[in-house]
């Protein structure tokens, strides 16, 4: 029968064996996170190099500290995926110097921690597929050109954010309520987008962050953003769009002045495309004056008035309009919805061809078209008695040598004729 004494041994031994596998796991988790810093290493790759490093015996933080590049060399060599030697020459260095990063301040990874929430938010993606599923995600959508240096409209930096951020909630939802309200205050200050950021999935951070200032576009990002955050704040995509949204909100009222006045003035149409073209850049720019509450419901008359004036070369068009705006006249706002879609529905059903032109006010309507001209059939070419076509280039087939002598040295062989009629016909033609 076993002891007290002996039991409590069993039990202090079985506690230190706990703490030592909890101890093993912190410092895996922290190789992993080390690893996961270094470019050029896909998270699958990152988290079995992180794995079989600890697995041969590299799990405390004064192995870390003592770990050579020759040392991770010997562990990628036994990895599958580096069997054959092929990685960059410099990669073991480099994977050495994050792992001495990592332990280089009491064990700190080299980077600022995210809180406790957020810590464990990343050790489980990194963990599972979910971090595959992350580094996958590639946001294209464009806001800019490189070389535009115009500043960033308001409607478009809330989409273009709003559409790099989507694919990322289902790995962090909280990226939906940090966009709401970063669109919706006005006034929030840097510090308060910092504290909002700071709780996001780090990995969603690292992922994020590099595709908003690349698609965003050279210059936008040198001129607008850059130079307002530091390094350490263009690192966190809340900061990014923050910043972004602040810029494209800076337009004085005298510019929106402006621009509603060339609102209501439009170009007229001649075109279906530059119909098309036109009505979209008028939805634009009233969304983007909606945004800086320059344009409100209350002005939908006046909007319904400049759609007349750019489609004002499409009487039938002109019609549909006013028997859409009468339709819902008592309701200003879904009468300017109807009108829209009358224009949208002509655009899209009308094949490209010229506008006709408005009748004279006092021009009785008719629907009936001019007669087309007559097609009158080509005139069938004459031919001559030589075989040649009247008006066609007289073409000289005849042997110059036979011509001149009446032999040639080719004989047979030659191309060209020995025909004497067409000697002698060529020859009163030339006389003529």
């Amino acid at each position: 029968m076993p002891t007290r004494g002996a039991k409590k041994s069993d039990d202090n031994e079985a506690e230190e064996a706990t703490d030592d596998a909890g101890a093993i796991d912190e410092v895996h988790m922290k190789v992993q996170e080390a690893i996961l810093l270094v470019r050029g290493l896909a998270t699958n790759t990152s988290r079995a190099l992180a794995a079989a490093l600890v697995a041969a015996g590299i799990n405390d933080d004064d192995m870390l500290r003592e770990v050579s590049a020759e040392d991770v060399k010997q562990v990628m060599d036994n990895l599958a995926v580096y069997k054959d030697g092929a990685y960059p020459l410099l990669l073991p260095k480099n994977i050495a110097v994050k792992l001495h990063a990592c332990v280089a301040d009491g064990g700190s990874p080299p980077r600022r921690s995210p809180p406790t929430s957020a810590r464990t938010a990343s050790s489980q993606h990194t963990t599972t597929s979910a971090a595959v599923a992350i580094s996958s995600i590639k946001p294209t959508a464009r806001l800019a050109e490189d070389g535009d240096s115009n500043r960033p409209g308001l409607a478009r930096s809330e989409e273009f954010s709003y559409v790099h951020i989507k694919p990322y909630v289902p790995y962090d939802p909280r990226l939906l309520q940090a966009h709401e309200e970063l669109r919706t205050n006005w006034d929030m200050t840097k510090e308060a987008a910092a504290n909002i950021g700071f709780d996001i999935d780090t990995l969603v951070k690292q992922s994020l962050a590099p595709y908003l200032t690349r698609n965003m576009g050279t210059t936008v990002y040198s001129t607008y953003v850059k130079p307002h955050l530091t390094k350490e704040e263009r690192e966190c995509p809340i900061m990014i769009i923050w910043q972004l949204l602040s810029e494209a909100r800076k337009v004085s009222e005298l510019a929106l002045s402006k621009r509603y006045s060339a609102l209501l003035q439009p170009q007229r149409a001649t075109t279906i495309a530059g119909l098309t073209a036109q009505y979209q850049q008028q939805v634009d720019e009233e969304t983007e004056l909606r945004l800086h509450e320059f344009v409100t419901d209350r002005k939908s008359h006046h909007l319904k008035e400049a759609y007349l004036v750019m489609c004002s070369n499409y009487p039938v068009l002109l019609t549909k309009i006013e028997i859409a705006w009468q339709a819902s006249i008592s309701s200003p706002v879904e009468a300017l919805t109807l009108v829209r879609a009358e224009i949208v529905t002509y655009f899209s059903t009308q094949p490209e061809a010229r506008p006709s032109k408005p009748l004279p006010s006092n021009a009785p309507a008719t629907a009936s078209t001019p007669p087309m001209a007559p097609t009158i059939p080509p005139y069938p070419h004459r031919t001559l008695p030589s075989g040649r076509q009247m008006g066609s280039k007289l073409a000289d087939n005849v042997c110059r040598q036979f011509k001149a002598r009446g032999t040639c040295t080719y004989g047979d062989s030659c191309k060209y004729k020995h025909d004497t009629a067409s000697v002698l016909m060529l020859t009163v033609k030339l006389r003529l």
